[in-house]
């Protein structure tokens, strides 16, 4: 690879770097936070290490499939295969890894971006000097891949299945990009290099890691007929191999090489997922545990065969793929927001639309590249056809791998990943064989400048959607958001309102009930500053609460000797909701709910007392929302949804308390604020009308 060349791709790879280690580390620059479904990899690589493939249950969740009486996941083993070195030496780090792998994931998509691009460069013109002009088009195409397109998104929450989606891109171009080296200078380490790529896309997220197994198949396929054609003596054998850029004659064949690069990387996955599931390929999806406590599951896997793919999710997936109204404008920050919710198409049932902007929006640059590249490989032109045709096998295999995200039912943003390499090939394409071929020989030296700034804009563009839109998601939209992080969010738009004259603070309301949810984005102050709630379009969020909504801050004090029993600390009227504490003589207490909604009590770990015996609880029953939380320290202790009575909850410490509290230690209710809301409606804000 050429040196100039190298570098512009690595300093593109690094500026895009800039915004994705901010975001997957949640702007704290810790990279070893614990999050919730961040430890399904690290429960594998145990079992692995103790000889199964079985996890606990509990690790999994919903996500667990219930084969046999064990629990099984379907998530590729690559990233477990990551971890097993740690896991191997204790179990300290469990579900605190995931943002280091994503990390190591987005190294290795640069990496092998900046590859794929110089492959594709070499295709359309090798041998040519590398100019300025290709130099920062090198620089601008990896920049937009890493920061323009989904992989923001991505790095915005670091979950399970953001991991997943990164590596099986990752290696996917990785082997895309290897493959086109060996159809360069065949040799026996291109094949080698593009069969271990194609192996680890398909063993971390299969329907991605299905493109490159269908490339080789397409380079082996067209190689054997290359060799028959040779023996035999008929030239016509040839053609379709031509079509795809293989050489007619000479050479070594390599046929035994390719066909072990395509056999290798499908029996290591037939030969987990046998192990798994008993069948080489099929997921039971019958077996999930999802689907077994989702009422609505079994309509959506309706005539599917126990298939988790159908072509009748095609068409809402299409229209939320390509939808003309694919991206939001807000007058808040960051001013770029999703669209609506995408609308299903037919009479077909999804299991979830969460929300998504459109490819076009959400990735422009990249996505008018690949259309751009798409043509050039299409069309049946001269200089396409010879210059371009090798680019076909890895531009066929990654359409393979993009389309099965196209037939589940399930519309989110993280599903766009499966279609970037598809992105990427095309991309390369047109940018390093049509661009980077012609702009070079027929513009002048201010003609290139003026169009490598257009593209350095262009990529920036791209960059602040992709990267607006993850924030969003990460501090707002994602269901692992906290409800202290969406309240920061808030209260941060508000405060960007206040200081920016071209911004605007997000649309505020009163009501004195929650009611349906309003349109996305706005706030609800409920009653005389009782509490204020955010809606996403669908359902509300707590940003402010104050007693009248359930919060509480209590000083609770507990006698020393105090031991066994339990004591109630909080609880309603007629419904007999009940939050007790229970001390025992070690110098611990636990918390306990019970309630007739609730089948049995639930109880928190032990809670140490401190020296005093005294505890500052934050305590949350919010019959709105059917919350409730218990708190020491800033650390929930004890927290569930359920159906909460409607009936005031009555606390220790309080002058109206109930007097079937049987609280019998010190107690003080803190003061109740609720200065955001007052700085809200004070400021004029506010606007009547959701009663």
């Amino acid at each position: 690879m050429d040196r100039l060349f190298a570098r512009a791709g690595a300093l593109g790879g690094a500026a895009a770097a800039v915004p994705f280690t901010w975001l997957v580390t949640l702007g704290r620059l810790d990279l070893l936070q614990r999050h919730d479904l961040a430890g399904f990899y690290d429960a594998q690589a145990h079992a692995l290490l103790d000889g199964h493939w079985d996890i606990p249950r509990d690790r999994l969740g919903f996500e667990a499939f219930i084969v046999d009486g064990k629990a099984y996941t379907y998530f590729g083993p690559w990233p477990t295969l990551l971890r097993l070195p740690v896991a191997a030496l204790t179990d300290r780090y469990d579900g605190r890894l995931t943002q280091l792998s994503l990390l190591a994931a987005f190294a290795v998509l640069m990496v092998a971006t900046v590859r794929l691009a110089w492959r594709a460069r070499e295709v359309a013109h090798a041998g040519a000097p590398v100019g300025r002009f290709e130099a920062a088009l090198a620089a601008c195409f990896t920049f937009t891949v890493g920061a323009g397109s989904v992989v923001p998104f991505l790095a915005s929450r670091p979950v399970v299945y953001h991991e997943a989606e990164l590596w099986g891109a990752a290696w996917a171009v990785a082997a895309f990009a290897a493959l086109l080296g060996f159809l360069r200078r065949p040799s026996g380490r291109g094949v080698a290099l593009a069969g271990g790529a194609t192996g680890l896309a398909l063993l971390t997220r299969s329907s991605v890691g299905i493109g490159p197994v269908v490339a080789l198949g397409v380079v082996l396929a067209g190689r054997a007929l290359v060799l028959a054609a040779r023996r035999w003596g008929r030239p016509a054998l040839a053609r379709p191999a031509a079509w795809f850029g293989l050489p007619p004659a000479g050479g070594a064949s390599h046929l035994p090489g390719l066909a072990v690069a395509l056999a290798a990387p499908i029996g290591a996955y037939a030969a987990v997922n046998l192990a798994r599931f008993g069948h080489p390929w099929r997921l039971p999806i019958a077996d999930q545990v999802a689907t077994v406590i989702d009422p609505v599951r079994p309509h959506i896997f309706a005539g599917t065969g126990g298939s988790l793919f159908a072509a009748k999710f095609l068409p809402t997936n299409l229209a939320a793929l390509l939808r003309p109204d694919g991206l939001g404008l807000d007058g808040a920050f960051p001013w770029v927001t999703f669209p609506s919710r995408a609308r299903v198409v037919g009479e077909v049932t999804f299991a979830a639309i969460d929300p998504a902007a459109a490819l076009p929006a959400s990735a422009p640059l990249l996505f008018a590249l690949a259309a751009a590249g798409a043509v050039a490989l299409v069309l049946p032109r001269r200089w396409s056809a010879r210059d371009l045709a090798p680019l076909r096998a890895p531009a066929l295999g990654a359409a393979f791998g993009g389309v099965g995200v196209l037939t589940i039912p399930f519309v989110n943003q993280r599903y766009h990943a499966d279609l970037l390499p598809l992105l990427g090939v095309l991309g390369a394409t047109a940018a390093f064989g049509a661009v980077g071929r012609f702009v070079p020989r027929l513009a002048s030296r201010r003609t290139k400048a003026v169009l490598a700034c257009a593209a350095a804009v262009l990529a920036a563009a791209s960059a602040a959607v992709a990267v607006a839109l993850a924030v969003q998601y990460q501090r707002a939209y994602s269901p692992f958001t906290t409800d202290a992080e969406r309240a920061a969010f808030v209260r941060f738009q508000h405060e960007v309102a206040r200081r920016l004259p071209f911004a605007s603070p997000p649309p505020v309301r009163r009501g004195s009930a929650l009611g349906e949810p309003a349109p996305a984005g706005t706030l609800l102050v409920l009653g005389d500053c009782a509490g204020v709630y955010w809606s996403d379009g669908t359902r509300w969020y707590p940003i402010e609460r104050t007693a009248a909504t359930g919060r509480f801050r209590l000083r609770l004090g507990f006698p020393a000797g105090a031991a066994g029993g339990t004591v109630a600390v909080a609880g309603t009227g007629a419904d007999a909701d009940r939050i007790a504490a229970a001390p025992d003589g070690s110098g611990h207490v636990r918390f306990v709910l019970t309630s007739p909604r609730v089948a049995r009590p639930v109880r928190s770990d032990p809670v140490r007392l401190p020296p005093d015996r005294t505890l500052t609880v934050d305590l949350l029953v919010d019959n709105r929302l059917g919350v409730v939380d218990v708190s020491v320290a800033g650390r929930s202790v004890l927290g569930l949804a359920y159906l909460v009575g409607p009936d005031p909850i009555r606390v220790a410490g309080r002058d109206d308390a109930d007097p079937a509290l049987d609280f019998d230690g010190p107690a003080a209710l803190g003061p109740d604020h609720a200065p955001f809301c007052r700085d809200l409606t004070e400021g004029g804000d506010a606007a009547a009308g959701l009663d």
